[in-house]
């Protein structure tokens, strides 16, 4: 999937101010069936990119749910999502929008903003990392008893 190039942000609606993590884009941009690749799935988490400035966040993708004026080039961002790229001003935006990767997802995560986020993120990482080592272990008694 090529990224998307926007020009244009506005505010999340009322209806959306308790779901700080999405961003609302078009629908022609939104593949609820998950089929078209070309295309980002709904609730998928996706990278926003500033290209002025170079800062970036992590939303989840959602439609525009009959929100009035969201164009092909534009997406609804909360206050701190817009804060967080540096949008103080309408004029010269030039954000990308693309699938996120999970090794970006888990260092979102790892720094996030929420405590109870951050904390289960970093609590996965190293269960996984003593299951490896345990997996290792295991492994290689298992060998030397041979």
């Amino acid at each position: 999937m090529k990224p998307l190039n926007m020009t244009n942000v506005q505010g999340l609606p009322s209806t959306d101010h308790n779901r700080h993590t999405i961003v609302r884009l078009h629908n022609s941009h939104i593949d609820g069936s998950r089929s078209d690749k070309q295309r980002l799935f709904r609730r998928d988490p996706v990278v926003i990119t500033n290209r002025t400035n170079g800062a970036k966040i992590i939303r989840y993708a959602m439609g525009n749910a009959r929100c009035a004026g969201i164009t092909k080039q534009t997406v609804a961002l909360d206050y701190d999502g817009r804060d967080q790229l540096g949008l103080k001003h309408d004029d010269g935006i030039d954000l990308e929008v693309r699938r996120a990767r999970a090794f970006e997802v888990t260092q979102w995560f790892w720094g996030h903003d929420d405590l109870n986020v951050r904390l289960s993120t970093r609590l996965a990482v190293l269960g996984f990392f003593l299951g490896v080592t345990g997996l290792i272990t295991g492994i290689a008694d298992l060998t030397l008893q041979f």
